[in-house]
C-alpha cells in the first residue's frame, strides 16, 4: 500500500511539472548520529519545480558503509524554495520518505538484508553558473525508527534537461516519438550483477524486456533477468514494473524509476526459497534513441529478497521501437 501511494504521488506532480527538469550528482561525507565512525556518501538527484516556490524530486541515495551498515535505497521528497538574488540563488527546504535497503553485519560474521521506510529531510541552497548549468550543496537527515539516523554533507554539480528543450517535435520520422505516450519497445540488455553480501561478490546478468507505454508519463514492462556466475546467486528472474518516464532533448532522450513484483527460481538455493519466491524490483534507467527505430538503455535495478540474497545489475541495452 505504501508503495503504491509512493508512486501515485509522484505521478501526479510528474505530469503538472512545466518549469526546471533538474538532474544532479552530489558526493559528500556522512556522519551517524549516536554511533561513532563516518564514511562517504553520494546521491543522484531528479528535481522537478512544479511551481515558482515548490518542486519535488526523485533520488539514489547511497549512505556508505559505517558501523556494520551498508545502506542505500530510493527517496520521494516535496520542497519549498525561495529564489534569491535575481534568481541566480535558491534556498529550499524539502522533506519526505525513503525505502532503504541495508546490508548489515551480525554476530558470528555473517549478515543480513534489511528493507523499510524512513523519513528524510534535507536543505540545499543552488547556485546557477551559466543556464542549464549549477552548483547545489545538500544537507541530508534520514531518520530510521529504532535504527541508525544519518547526516550527509554533498556538493554536486547539475544540468537542467528542460532548458534548451523543444518538446512534441521529434527529429525521427515515420515511428511514434511524436506519440504522448512511449511506443512498443523490446530492449535485450547484458551487464554486472553484484550480491549484497559481505564480499560483495560479482557475477553477471542478461535478459529481454518488452516495454509500452500506458499514458503520457507511465510505461509498463514485462522482464526476464538471469544472474549467474556469483558463488551466492544462480537465479532466473520474470517480473513486471510500472515506470515513470519523461523524456528530453527533442523525445531522443529519456529518464525514469520503476516498481514491481519479481518471481524468482534461485538454482543454488531453491531450499530456501521455496515460500518466499517473490522479490521487490526497482530500477532507474537512462535511454537514448539514436536511430529512426534503435535506441540504446542504461539501467540499475535492485532485488529485494525475504532470504538475504538482494542483488544489484547495472546494464547496458540495445533495443527496437515498433
Amino acid at each position: 500500500m505504501k508503495i503504491r501511494w509512493f508512486f501515485l504521488s509522484i505521478c501526479i506532480l510528474f505530469s503538472s511539472a512545466v518549469y526546471a527538469h533538474e538532474l544532479s550528482f552530489l558526493v559528500g561525507h556522512l556522519t551517524p548520529v549516536d554511533e561513532s565512525g563516518s564514511t562517504y556518501s553520494w546521491q543522484v538527484d531528479f528535481r522537478e519545480n512544479f511551481h515558482r516556490y515548490f518542486a519535488w524530486s526523485g533520488s539514489y541515495v547511497n549512505e556508505g558503509h559505517v558501523a556494520a551498515h551498508k545502506r542505500d535505497g530510493l527517496a520521494a521528497q516535496i520542497w519549498g524554495s525561495v529564489p534569491l538574488f535575481d534568481r541566480h540563488f535558491s534556498l529550499a527546504l524539502g522533506g519526505g520518505v525513503y525505502r532503504y535497503y541495508d546490508t548489515r553485519d551480525i554476530v558470528g560474521g555473517s549478515y543480513k538484508n534489511d528493507h523499510g521506510w524512513a523519513a528524510i529531510g534535507s536543505i540545499s541552497t543552488t547556485y546557477y553558473i551559466n543556464k542549464p548549468w549549477f552548483i547545489r550543496l545538500t544537507v541530508n537527515r534520514i531518520m530510521v525508527l529504532h535504527d541508525m539516523d544519518t547526516d550527509s554533507y554533498l556538493l554536486g554539480v547539475g544540468y537542467d534537461l528542460a532548458a534548451n528543450d523543444n518538446k512534441g517535435k521529434s527529429s525521427f520520422k515515420n515511428n511514434s516519438l511524436d506519440s504522448q505516450k512511449t511506443g512498443v519497445e523490446t530492449t535485450v540488455f547484458a551487464g554486472a550483477m553484484t550480491a549484497n553480501n559481505l564480499n560483495n561478490q560479482a557475477g553477471v546478468a542478461n535478459g529481454i524486456e518488452f516495454r509500452t507505454g500506458v499514458m503520457k508519463y507511465l510505461d509498463w514492462t514485462v522482464i526476464g533477468l538471469h544472474e549467474s556466475d556469483s558463488p551466492s546467486i544462480q537465479r532466473d528472474v520474470l517480473g513486471t514494473q510500472l515506470w515513470l518516464v519523461n523524456r528530453y532533448f527533442n523525445n531522443r532522450f529519456a529518464i525514469g524509476v520503476g516498481a514491481g513484483p519479481g518471481y524468482f527460481l534461485d538454482k543454488k538455493y531453491s531450499h530456501l526459497t521455496k515460500s518466499s519466491c517473490l522479490a521487490e524490483w526497482v530500477s532507474i534507467m537512462m535511454r537514448y534513441q539514436f536511430a529512426n527505430h534503435w535506441l540504446a538503455r542504461i539501467t540499475w535495478n535492485r532485488l529485494g529478497t525475504r532470504y538475504n540474497h538482494d542483488s544489484d545489475e547495472f546494464v547496458f541495452g540495445a533495443g527496437y521501437r515498433w
